[in-house]
């Protein structure tokens, strides 16, 4: 069998999309399913599966090695925040995050509205019950 090479000049390493994948876990190593991944500045937002595992695709028009905030939201988790570089290729980032409460939802299903609590006593839209 001969070896296979490839040279990849500037430009083609340039016109790479970013991927960012990885998993989000919790304090207790379990997989946490329908987390949202979120980066603000690139109007991006992603769920994880049912192992806990999510990837970005960002293309190469918007990956220029600028840093940007990866963000992550699960219903019964404190929200977490890491810096990024969003560079072409490949990026494992392993999320993790510790029980606590999410402190913006809302309730849509009447007029009223919280913010900033930690748990409102209704139904939520989704299966979700609080």
């Amino acid at each position: 069998m001969g070896a296979f090479l490839a040279v990849v000049s500037p430009e083609q390493a340039q016109a790479q999309s970013a991927i960012i994948t990885g998993k989000v876990t919790s304090q207790f190593g379990q997989n946490v399913e329908g987390a949202q991944i979120y980066i603000n500045d690139l109007n991006i937002s992603v769920p994880t599966n049912a192992q806990g595992e999510y990837t970005i695709n960002i293309p190469p028009s918007r990956a220029s090695g600028q840093q940007v905030n990866l963000r992550v939201r699960a219903l019964g988790y404190a929200p977490e925040v890491r810096p990024i570089r969003v560079t072409a290729g490949t990026q494992t980032i392993q999320l993790y995050v510790e029980a606590g409460t999410s402190t913006d939802w809302t309730r849509s299903s009447s007029r009223d509205r919280w913010k900033g609590l930690s748990a409102p006593r209704c139904r939520l839209p989704s299966r979700v019950v609080c």
